[in-house]
């Protein structure tokens, strides 16, 4: 019998794959070592950021920001900057958002004027997710661009700020003609602490989209504002099981037991949809804990048993008492007559 071949380690079977010839190969041996997430293995992938092939390159550029790598922020900012394939920059962009290092951001505001537009979304995604405050005025010029795609991507990525600056930034945006980005605004000036927040959440009331009308609603009940109301209460209604939700958790905040509390339990009663039914239930209980409503538990319906007796639903019926039956006492028998004496003899 052959001896067994030896096991192989696959973190140097990832290292050696590095130093092959063939680009596929060293590609594979770059996501096989980003797979092992083993940060030693970084400075081995390092001076793959100037391989001859793109797609080695951006692969490179990818596992170093799985990897964490801080040693690769300058080179991936270079790489972002100057690297002439679009693949490899939006790759660079990407890393740099798992890296989060704010050294990087002068590069990625730069590339927000990138020629290609998935460069341009990565980087703003990136700005987004670092909250790099310095960012902002750039990020709001993107507000205004053409590309409906990059304005939805810029006001996601305001709206993760969650500053007075960039709820300031996006509150034109609230009239803007897409739904998406105007509900991004909303969602945006609520969750700040703008003194003016509530004059925009209002006017968003009047929305032609259920959504952005209920995320106004929202805004304004979370600083305990409750003229969302009847948004909500309309809402109620709506075919979409997840503005239904909304609603429910609308009121949960903001109703009150005249309107609100009724409108809850009608909705609980007509709702097919299980998770809907859920969150409903939910919004009712909260609103009665807000409202210091407590419930006396129901009593339970009385029923018939078959002796004929009523009992509460779901406890044993008391059986009646019966006296148990007493034996008649037996007649003492008759005491039977002595015998007369025999006569004696004279």
């Amino acid at each position: 019998m052959a001896p067994a071949a030896p096991a192989v380690d696959p973190y140097q079977d990832g290292l050696n794959k590095l130093e092959a010839k063939d680009p596929g190969v060293r590609r594979q041996g770059i996501d096989q070592l980003a797979q092992l997430r083993r940060p030693e293995a970084a400075p081995s992938i390092l001076p793959l950021l100037r391989d001859e092939q793109a797609p080695v390159r951006a692969a490179a550029a990818n596992a170093l920001g799985l990897l964490h790598s801080a040693q690769a922020v300058k080179p991936l900012a270079d790489l972002l900057q100057k690297d002439p394939d679009a693949g490899v920059r939006q790759s660079a962009a990407t890393s740099l958002a798992y890296i989060g290092d704010a050294s990087a951001v002068d590069a990625l505001t730069g590339a927000l004027s990138d020629k290609d537009p998935g460069v341009r979304y990565s980087a703003v995604r990136t700005l987004g997710a670092m909250r790099a405050a310095s960012a902002v005025p750039a990020l709001s010029k993107l507000l205004q661009d053409p590309d409906v795609a990059l304005r939805r991507a810029a006001a996601a990525a305001l709206a993760q700020f969650r500053t007075p600056a960039a709820a300031a930034a996006l509150r034109p945006s609230v009239a803007d003609s897409d739904a998406e980005i105007r509900m991004n605004a909303v969602g945006a000036i609520a969750s700040s602490p703008d003194p003016g927040a509530a004059g925009a959440l209002l006017e968003a009331l009047k929305d032609g989209d259920v959504s952005v009308r209920l995320k106004a609603a929202q805004g304004l009940a979370s600083i305990g504002i409750s003229s969302g109301v009847p948004v909500a209460l309309g809402a109620l209604s709506d075919p979409q099981p997840a503005i239904r939700q909304r609603a429910a958790s609308t009121l949960g905040l903001i109703g009150d037991e005249k309107t609100g509390l009724p409108a809850l339990d009608k909705a609980f009663k007509a709702e097919t949809d299980q998770v809907t039914r859920s969150v409903i239930d939910f919004a009712r209980a909260q609103l009665k804990s807000r409202l210091g409503i407590v419930e006396k538990p129901a009593a339970a319906p009385l029923v018939m048993t078959s002796t004929g007796t009523a009992s509460a639903a779901g406890r044993p019926a008391t059986k009646p008492k019966i006296k148990p039956k007493t034996k008649p006492k037996a007649k003492p028998a008759p005491k039977k007559k002595a015998p007369a004496p025999p006569p004696q003899a004279q």
